[in-house]
């Protein structure tokens, strides 16, 4: 496989774009890590060398691709049409991530709000407490000004924390709103139902080859 020097800037590129997009991950880290891969074989000058730094580096772009948009069993077709023993390594491991993503949460539909869309107040908390509750403006009032989404919050008595715990609140509100059955609310509760649906299951199943084995050995 010849590989040309457009084809490794392209793929140099994509992942320079794709590190704009990380939410977990600290995109600077993850930028020198590239720079890095890339500058270690800035020098190979074997054709197989090459090709096999190349389709390492495509590669990963792929699965970042299937984890973004779902589209891993595409790439792993044609994975699987490639000769390369590099090449199908990954395929197992591309099968592996897309069997674990059904169990995963998609998060890429969750809305971002903009603090110039929001009105914030601080007003005095109530309950127990003292007057570390009663007396400080602790209690967040936060106002979606496009949607008119009222979210108060006063789960402690630091105030940025219930800054930060409103504006949560308020990405789930809008994302339930938005996205309805793929809110991330919304598969929280169907994974935690296919559980208790597995785990009611497997009692079921071990409670009627109980009661077999006792009928068999005239227990019951």
């Amino acid at each position: 496989m010849q590989v040309t020097r457009t084809e490794i800037l392209k793929l140099y590129k994509n992942l320079m774009l794709y590190s704009k997009s990380l939410t977990f991950t600290d995109p600077a880290y993850f930028r020198r890590r590239v720079a890095t891969e890339f500058r270690n074989n800035k020098f190979l000058t074997n054709a197989k060398d090459i090709s096999f730094a190349y389709q390492y580096e495509y590669l990963s772009v792929n699965l970042i691709n299937f984890r973004k948009e779902k589209l891993c069993c595409v790439e792993v077709q044609l994975c699987k049409m490639l000769l390369n023993p590099l090449c199908r390594l990954h395929v197992g491991i591309a099968s592996r991530v897309c069997a674990a993503f059904k169990h995963t949460i998609d998060y890429s539909k969750v809305p971002k709000i903009n603090e110039s869309d929001l009105s914030e107040q601080f007003v005095r908390g109530s309950g127990p407490g003292g007057s570390a509750v009663n007396k400080n403006a602790n209690c967040v009032v936060l106002t979606h000004i496009p949607t008119g989404h009222v979210i108060k919050c006063h789960t402690s008595r630091c105030q940025d924390e219930n800054r930060k715990r409103a504006r949560e609140m308020l990405v789930a509100k809008l994302d339930e709103e938005l996205n309805g059955e793929d809110s991330v609310t919304a598969q929280k509760r169907r994974l935690e139902s296919n559980k208790f649906k597995k785990t009611e299951y497997k009692k079921k199943k071990m409670a009627q080859l109980k009661s077999e084995w006792k009928k068999r050995e005239g227990l019951a």
